[in-house]
């Protein structure tokens, strides 16, 4: 009898009398996105658009429908910088449109809803991806025509389809197969990380299979170039040695991967069958390293171990901890927790009534490859939620009871722990990927001919260390210095390690005077200005000042100094570039910053130009940020806002700079940009010559109402010319000429909000 029971029922629900619960859809949404104002759509929208893939695949049409056709009638456009990544869930409601048209369960009705919502959310979007690449990795192209293919197929568009495989085979972008993989099979984002690779090759090989369906073999393309790509990432992921080769990418920005990136590695994506089955079943090639995939090899737990891995370094004796948190962290392959202990430095908060408040905050820091767990518990309050920060590396804060959080790095990232969002007494987290090793970084010494000096963990009270020409000096992690690290009149020089350099109040953790071919890498500083110096780089320098006025990283009559991947929290102005300043003399040329945090508790992030030699001239050409991530700004003082400011003074004549991909969360007192020719008679003793030809792209803004950016010139001999902004966005508005919510005697300007004074020419919003 209950064999009869059992029977009768799953009958039942292959006949859809009884249907499982029915799956409520998060969305639909007007407007899905992936960063800024609609952010929150991300995760809903993504699991919706793969559930009705999900239900079609099963055959089930008419639940699939339900979801399609509501996003169908809903869905108007694809927003924030990252809109075309959002082409990786719309590729799932797409395919799943597909599948249901060739199975005759949607109506002309439907189809045409659903075309029309094609043309005006995703091919707007594919078509202004297209006019600003290339700009991005590859994994951004190939989503994007991934998206193209199967909309051209869903609307049965010969032209569009077209499109689609030239894109693939021709693009002047990362995202097009010759583009994407070498003849060796490297591909362009192999030195970044592993999952990126993976994502990009599952989308060019989604392309291929699309495109055989409908009778054109992509597969084998340039001798089977994807075949060649997915062995490459099969072997390394596997745990083997592949070649690598740096390559000159064709936007110029990712060409800087010495090696194979790390992260990721051996996390093998459920990508591999759909190349095999090609290659491998129907056209009787060989794939050896795909092939141990298939067959469930995974690497060794030997490798394994090797892939995810933390490196601690415990504080000496002597060195000022804070003990309001308790640090965890532990690999992924690991379920033992390792304590890591938290410094002490002195910040400002933002000043009240003209007066400076020092506040105390907390750093931890440690390197890691592959994944790492962070678990942080407060000891002396108890909270209701936390926030990581920036928002923009999507670091979710996973709020375990009211005084623990726990959250996940993939990679290596600077972040700011918030509770209940308090910005005066947080927990700075810095990690990076293992340095050199010291024996290592000796041996690279010895064969160039270089003196190395090496500081072992430990607390040291120096006042100031001298480094010589042709040095390197290697700061063991655990090592604390209260002196300075001078670098001067010196060449061929780097200071490695994981050490930290804070002295006190009026006093540089380093600084790099009149010297040249300088590279600081993975140290925790108060300050670092580079002067009259050529050839300099930070990378992984984290730097928070001392209070009051302290500035973080100066630039003063220097040419070609480059900061990768710093941090920087000041009391002052983050990152400055001035010409003629503190006995340093001359112009500033080719100055460079990207993937970077900046957090001015007073003045600038950045601030550009105020002083020089006025009675010569000074020029600052040929500035360039980058992906940079602003915390916060506070300045009271009018004349000194601006979290990108560049205030013309001494005779200076500042040109080409360009400001990308900047994101700034929040104005505490302060403006988003100030541009203008002026006269400082507290700090310049003439008016500015000049600013022209600056460039603000995909400048995002997500805070509150900001204070009325300016832009001014001085007279009609000194004028600010040739500003462009193109795609700036104040909390997921657009603000351009052209934009329809704009009164038409408004201003473009007036919409940001901006004013844009007098001897001011040639400003234009794109």
């Amino acid at each position: 009898m209950k064999k009869t029971i059992i029977l009768l029922l799953v009958c039942l629900l292959n006949t859809g009398i009884i249907c499982a619960e029915q799956y409520k859809m998060a969305g639909p949404y007007k407007v899905v996105a992936r960063d800024g104002q609609y952010r929150n759509t991300k995760g809903g929208s993504e699991r919706d658009m793969k559930k009705a893939l999900e239900l079609a695949e099963a055959g089930n049409y008419k639940e699939a429908m339900i979801i399609i056709d509501a996003y169908a009638t809903t869905l108007d456009r694809l927003d924030g910088h990252d809109a075309p990544l959002c082409a990786i869930q719309c590729y799932d409601l797409v395919r799943a449109m597909t599948l249901v048209c060739q199975k005759g369960a949607a109506n002309k009705q439907q189809q045409d809803r659903f075309n029309g919502m094609i043309k005006r959310a995703l091919l707007t979007m594919i078509q202004k991806f297209d006019a600003d690449s290339p700009y991005a990795n590859g994994n951004w192209g190939a989503i994007v025509n991934r998206l193209r293919m199967a909309c051209a197929i869903c609307m049965k568009d010969s032209v569009l389809y077209k499109t689609s495989i030239d894109y693939h085979l021709h693009a002047n972008d990362n995202g097009s197969l010759p583009m994407y993989i070498s003849e060796t099979g490297q591909c362009q984002e192999t030195g970044r990380d592993q999952g990126h690779v993976q994502l990009g090759l599952e989308a060019l090989a989604q392309i291929c299979e699309m495109a055989w369906s409908q009778g054109d073999d992509l597969w084998g393309a340039l001798d089977n170039r994807l075949l060649k790509g997915f062995e490459y990432t099969a072997r390394y992921n596997l745990g083997y040695d592949v070649p690598f080769e740096t390559w000159t990418d064709c936007t110029g920005l990712y060409c800087e991967w010495t090696e194979p990136g790390q992260m990721g590695r051996g996390k093998l994506w459920p990508i591999y069958e759909r190349a095999y089955n090609h290659y491998v079943k129907i056209k009787g090639l060989k794939m050896p390293f795909t092939e141990k995939i298939i067959k469930g090899r995974k690497p060794k737990v030997k490798e394994y171990s090797k892939l995810h891995q933390v490196f601690t370094y415990p504080a000496p004796k002597g060195a000022p901890l804070k003990n309001d948190y308790d640090v965890f962290i532990r690999p992924r392959s690991s379920n033992e927790w390792t304590k890591i202990d938290t410094y002490m430095a002195k910040v400002n908060a933002p000043i009240v009534k003209g007066k400076h408040k020092v506040t105390e905050v907390s750093y931890a820091f440690f390197d890691f490859t592959g994944d790492v767990f962070v678990k942080v518990v407060c000891k002396n309050k108890k909270y209701q939620s936390a926030r990581i920060r920036p928002d923009y590396r999507g670091v979710i804060a996973n709020m375990q009871n009211d005084s623990t959080v726990q959250f996940l790095l993939f990679q290596p990232e600077n972040v700011s722990v918030e509770f209940d969002g308090d910005i005066t007494n947080n927990l700075h987290i810095f990690t990076s990927k293992p340095p050199v090793s010291v024996d290592d970084a000796r041996k690279q010494a010895k064969s160039e001919g270089r003196k190395f000096v090496y500081y072992a963990p430990g607390f040291y009270t120096n006042d100031t260390l001298h480094i010589g020409s042709n040095t390197t000096v290697y700061l063991a992690g655990g090592s604390y210095f209260t002196g300075t690290f001078a670098i001067e009149d010196a060449s061929n020089v780097s200071f490695l390690g994981r050490g930290i350099a804070r002295p006190p109040r009026g006093y540089e953790g380093c600084h790099v005077h009149r010297s040249q071919n300088v590279v600081i890498d993975g140290m925790i500083l108060n300050t670092c200005p580079v002067g009259e110096s050529r050839n300099v780089s930070l990378h992984d320098v984290r730097c928070i000042s001392f209070p009051s006025w302290g500035d973080g990283l100066n630039v003063f009559a220097s040419s070609d100094v480059y900061y990768d991947r710093v941090f920087c929290r000041t009391s002052d102005d983050c990152t400055t570039a001035y010409a003629t300043r503190k006995g340093f003399n001359g112009s500033v040329r080719n100055v460079k910053m990207w993937n970077s945090t900046l957090w001015a508790d007073v003045a600038h992030p950045i601030f550009i130009g105020i002083h020089g030699n006025s009675e010569v001239g000074d020029s600052i050409i040929g500035l360039r940020y980058e992906n940079i991530d602003i915390l916060c700004q506070s300045e009271p003082q009018v004349d000194y806002q601006g979290c990108m400011a560049i205030n013309c003074g001494d005779n200076n004549y500042v040109k080409d700079v360009v400001f990308d991909n900047i994101r700034i969360e929040n104005i505490h007192q302060g403006c988003i940009l100030h541009v203008k020719v002026g006269y400082n008679q507290k700090y310049c003793t003439a008016p500015g010559k000049g600013v022209e030809n600056i460039t603000f792209r995909n400048i995002r803004y997500y805070g509150s109402d900001p204070y009325l950016s300016i832009i001014n010139g001085y007279n009609e001999l000194r004028k600010v010319k040739n500003i462009v902004f193109d795609g700036l966005k104040i909390n997921g508005r657009k603000i351009h000429d052209n934009m329809e919510c704009k009164p038409r005697w408004y201003s473009t300007a007036d919409m940001v909000p901006m004013f844009i004074g007098n001897h001011v020419e040639g400003v234009v919003f794109r």
